[in-house]
């Protein structure tokens, strides 16, 4: 995430916020800050756009969300402790990690009862140096709603899984290194293609809403249930 000049970030952040058209929507970013000295850190986003903001709704996340880390070849993965930190007066949450790439860094919460409806948020960055890499840990099962690229052709396909099923005729968001936003909707086999990437960094959202599932949730009812999930990675992967 942070791997551009602070001024330009905070510009796109600005740009992005000024054109979006859903600007009561959040999603939960996963992003990997790589640090020469180290420790890396793993920033979680929670916003309409891959890019920090007020910070107003992250305390779910703390108090439920859980992230951990998956490494190549690795069954145990690597829990990591998030905490809030502000930059540049934008917040978000940060945990430092010594764990190695090639990895997928994971968030999962039942984030509570908004509008009415309880909403569950995913998210993943997928931290790779090569297409064997990226396309061994792209898949993430344990989360129902998912979001699993693979490099083919020179392009990116991405397939929406639910409940472990393609997800045909859903919208997905796409983020561009430059901050634009488009979305495409995935066809019969659940996925999207995209061609001729630039460099940088890339972020996709989807959403699925379950409408029957009715209870409480820490003393508020609800009626329906709403699953949102993204997936992030820079390009090129060689």
């Amino acid at each position: 995430m942070f791997v551009t000049p602070r001024s330009q970030v905070l510009c796109i952040c600005l740009a992005v916020i000024a054109i979006c058209d859903m600007a009561d929507a959040h999603n939960l970013f996963v992003m990997v800050e790589h640090r020469p000295a180290g420790p890396d850190s793993v920033d979680v986003i929670f916003e309409h756009s891959p890019y920090p903001g007020t910070g107003v709704y992250n305390q779910p996340l703390l108090d439920r969300g859980n992230t951990w880390i998956q490494q190549l070849n690795e069954e145990e993965v690597a829990t990591v402790r998030l905490k809030e930190v502000t930059r540049l007066g934008k917040k978000f949450l940060q945990a430092e990690t010594t764990t190695a790439s090639p990895r997928a860094v994971v968030h999962s919460c039942k984030w509570g009862v908004y509008k009415g409806r309880l909403d569950y948020f995913y998210g993943k960055y997928l931290d790779v140096s090569s297409a064997g890499q990226f396309n061994q840990l792209a898949r993430t099962p344990k989360l129902p709603l998912d979001i699993s690229p693979a490099v083919k052709s020179g392009g990116v396909t991405i397939t929406v899984f639910f409940q472990n099923k393609p997800l045909p005729k859903t919208v997905v968001w796409i983020w561009a290194p430059d901050g634009k936003e488009t979305k495409l909707t995935t066809v019969a086999d659940g996925t999207i293609t995209l061609k001729s990437l630039v460099p940088g960094i890339y972020s996709f959202a989807t959403i699925h809403n379950l409408k029957g599932p009715a209870g409480e949730f820490e003393g508020e009812s609800y009626k329906g249930v709403m699953h949102g999930t993204t997936c992030s990675f820079r390009w090129p992967i060689k």
